[in-house]
């Protein structure tokens, strides 16, 4: 553990050219109380915000002091499901409610004995076939998870891995376990479907701020982490001295930035925290991304060439302190990796590091171990909120998330939503040229692949964005569908209309029914894809679109030419 006295995660700022917003801001933040008075739930923080609204949305800030009251219930459930022969858990959810339990199993792995976890966010059906091909279903628990208990991926995904299970188990629903808020669909569908068991959400915990609640923790306590000691590096972030609280510091950092216009974060982790800034990536594009204004991060950057503007950006290095590095620390959890050199010399914090000798503002924030990961989560989650208030905006509504949600509804209806005048078709390298010549230096440029994103897919569309980005000097960034619409879409369609987004659509050879519905998932990519596009449309950003058979060939003859 880090050392007793001393936050668990620590936070160093070289704040370049913004040294002087950076210290007016941060003493701005001692000076009003930020710290203490959001640890006091004090609504005034987010003045242009529903008081009613915003007390609603913080049972966050305290989690890690409530979270004793369910260690005894989750070690022993967690037990008992391993006893049953269980070897995969598999996690059906969305955004918030899958990637934080994404960032458990990556980054602390399974314990000895205890079953590895598979999150499954995608309605396309290659992937849906493919990722099934890859189970054993009898040896396999499923945790449903969603809030609202009404998210159609996830209740899609449900339907089709429950009459998978009942080909060849009489009570299927003894293989599910639901994570929902009190009063949900979800909530109902359990009991009716008999689960194994329903863990109730506190309702005034948003999706994104709930890392720390049933969302991440009964999935981290399948696996066997230890959520004790998880969740007691997090209460010790939670009460840090205001003056050297990290959250403090990195949500002053934040906003003194996005001030000075340098609204992109660029997040460089060591390999041991490569997981992290997806889950980054939701809580504050989803939290800032309003308004005209927001922080956009961007998780896997390249290093700038060295003529490279560099005064859009902000950069925090993530690193895990070296084995031995952080007196009395606790022992590699089982089924870890093995520990990164310290960032600095070079990887991610070589570049950081050459980053800030350019002067551009970078934080270096360190971890003593793996388990500080819980702190982590707090101080992001408290620093995002910070940030917020800085820059007058609400962190806790996303106003443009349901919009594309509407669109995507009536376009599996049968209505024609999209692609239409407002969409450019690609059917070529030139047309992506041509497309290309109206992106500016310094715009946004978001490749979302529509696909089964394979590694190879994901591969390809890396490669593309780092030619989109030497050709443009824009930032680009690469998202899944439909995942992203639940973490960067809010920030696309609410956020600066500096935006141009490139569909990559899969046309699907074989589909696959989603059982109990009138659709299949294809349809449902499809029209999820289409209300996308819409709504992009209707705010107006610019959009594109290509059909890919082979997403991969494709990616790398757009990149290659």
């Amino acid at each position: 553990m880090s050392g007793a006295g001393s936050p668990p995660v620590s936070l160093d700022v070289e704040a370049g050219g913004l040294a002087a917003a950076f210290d007016a801001t941060l003493e701005r933040f001692v000076r009003e109380r930020f710290g203490p008075r959001l640890r006091e739930r004090d609504a005034s923080l987010w003045p242009l915000a529903s008081a009613d609204a915003v007390s609603s949305r913080l049972g966050w800030v305290d989690l890690p002091d409530r979270a004793p009251a369910l260690f005894d219930d989750l070690t022993r459930y967690a037990v008992e499901v391993a006893a049953s022969g269980v070897d995969r858990i598999v996690l059906l959810g969305m955004g918030g409610s899958s990637l934080a339990p994404e960032v458990f199993q990556a980054t602390l792995g399974h314990a000895r004995a205890r079953p590895r976890l598979t999150v499954v966010d995608t309605t396309h059906p290659h992937a849906v076939a493919r990722i099934a091909g890859t189970l054993d279903l009898g040896r396999a628990h499923f945790v449903v998870a969603s809030k609202s208990g009404g998210t159609v991926e996830t209740l899609s995904l449900y339907r089709f891995f429950r009459a998978a299970a009942a080909r060849d188990d009489d009570a299927p629903g003894q293989r599910f376990t639901a994570i929902t808020d009190p009063g949900s669909p979800l909530e109902r569908l359990a009991e009716q479907d008999g689960f194994r068991r329903v863990f109730l959400a506190p309702p005034d915990v948003g999706g994104r701020y709930s890392a720390l609640s049933v969302f991440g923790l009964v999935p981290a306590a399948l696996i066997g982490v230890d959520v004790r000691e998880l969740t007691a590096r997090a209460a010790r972030a939670l009460h840090a001295d205001d003056a050297v609280d990290p959250a403090v510091r990195l949500g002053a950092l934040l906003a003194a930035a996005a001030a000075s216009g340098r609204t992109r974060l660029v997040l460089r982790p060591d390999d041991r925290l490569a997981a992290l800034p997806a889950w980054i990536e939701q809580l504050v594009a989803e939290s800032t991304g309003k308004a005209g204004r927001g922080i956009l991060p961007v998780c896997d950057a390249p290093a700038p060439a060295a003529q490279a503007a560099l005064d859009d950006r902000v950069v925090v290095a993530l690193r895990v302190r070296e084995a031995g590095g952080a007196p009395g620390s606790a022992p590699t959890p089982k089924g870890a990796p093995a520990a990164p050199a310290v960032a600095g010399a070079g990887g991610a914090g070589g570049v950081a590091a050459d980053e800030a000798a350019r002067g551009v503002p970078v934080a270096h924030m360190t971890l003593g171990d793996v388990l500080d990961l819980g702190a982590a989560f707090h101080v992001w989650e408290a620093a995002t909120a910070l940030a917020a208030t800085g820059m007058d905006i609400d962190p806790f509504d996303q106003p443009d998330v349901q919009r594309a949600k509407d669109l995507a509804r009536r376009a599996l209806d049968g209505e024609r939503v999209g692609p239409g005048a407002d969409a450019t078709t690609i059917t070529g390298p030139r047309d992506l040229a041509a497309w290309l010549d109206a992106v500016e230096p310094g715009h946004h440029v978001g490749i979302h692949l529509w696909c089964d994103a394979t590694p190879d897919v994901r591969e390809a569309a890396r490669a593309l964005a780092d030619v989109v980005q030497r050709r443009t000097r824009a930032v680009v960034t690469v998202g899944v569908g439909p995942r992203f619409l639940h973490s960067t879409g809010q920030l696309h369609k609410g956020g600066p209309a500096d935006g141009h987004f490139l569909q990559v659509v899969q046309p699907p050879v074989r589909d696959i029914e989603i059982p109990g519905a009138a659709t299949t998932f294809g349809a449902l990519v499809r029209a999820q894809a289409d209300g996308d596009l819409a709504a992009l449309a209707e705010r107006g950003r610019r959009v594109a679109r290509v059909s890919a058979d082979d997403p991969a060939r494709t990616l790398r003859e757009l990149a290659a030419a």
